[in-house]
Parts: C-alpha cells; structure tokens; sequence
C-alpha cells in the first residue's frame, strides 16, 4: 500500500515538474475562458434588466406550429418578443399572454388569432 502511495506521488510531482514552465499560460488561458464565457452572460443579463425597465410598447408573436382542424391553440406555442419604450427587446413569457381564441377553426386555411398581454390588453399583436 505504502508502494503505491508513494508512486502516486511521483506521478503527481513528475507531472507538477512538466507543466511548471506552462503555469503562467495555462492561468492565463483559464482566466481568458472564463472571461469569454462569464462576460457575455453578464452582458445580457444587464440588457435583459434594462430593457424591462421601461414599459412594454410592442410585441410581435411568431408560430412555426401546423394544426389539425379544431386542435387547441395554447400560449406556450408561441415565442413572444417585447419592444420597450426605450427600444431594448426581450422575450416574455407565454404565461404573461392572452390568446383570443383556444381552438382553431373548423372552416377555412388559417386561424387569425389576437394576442395581448394580460396585464395590458390594449397591446397586443396579431398572428395567423
């Protein structure tokens, strides 16, 4: 047991040697991952918060789904996009909409369906 602990050891402090030359750089490239990886995240989480400090002036909603004749239409098929007051946009929850009718028609090519925020129903957007 003693034999192995102590060639682990060795392992350990020949491979500590061999990238001790390296350690300045390999740091270095840490750091500049994390910094690419961390910053942006940042960067559109501040976005994200300034944009849902002014109120919501628009929102466009898109639908790549294809329905059968009187299938349930529901909000979560929907991908909603807010514009501010101040111009930044972000998505919105489909928890946060109203859909202005659930099914889709039994007659006809498309369903025109309104969709407005529940919370101000004077904007809405409207989808076919």
């Amino acid at each position: 047991m003693k034999q192995i602990k102590e060639s682990i050891e060795k392992i350990v402090k020949s491979i500590l040697n061999t990238i001790e030359p390296f350690k300045k750089v390999i740091i270095t490239l840490v750091i500049i991952v994390v910094i690419l990886v961390i910053i942006p995240n940042i960067i559109n989480s501040i976005n994200e918060y300034n944009a849902n400090q002014t109120p919501i002036k628009t929102i466009k909603a898109t639908n790549n789904k294809m329905y059968s004749k009187n299938e349930k239409i529901s909000p979560s098929d929907f991908k909603i996009q807010a514009t501010h007051e101040n111009g930044k946009s972000n998505s919105i929850s489909s928890s946060n909409i109203k859909l202005s009718h659930d099914r889709v028609n039994n007659t006809g090519k498309m369903t025109i369906v309104e969709i407005s925020l529940k919370d101000n129903e004077n904007i809405k957007t409207t989808i076919k």
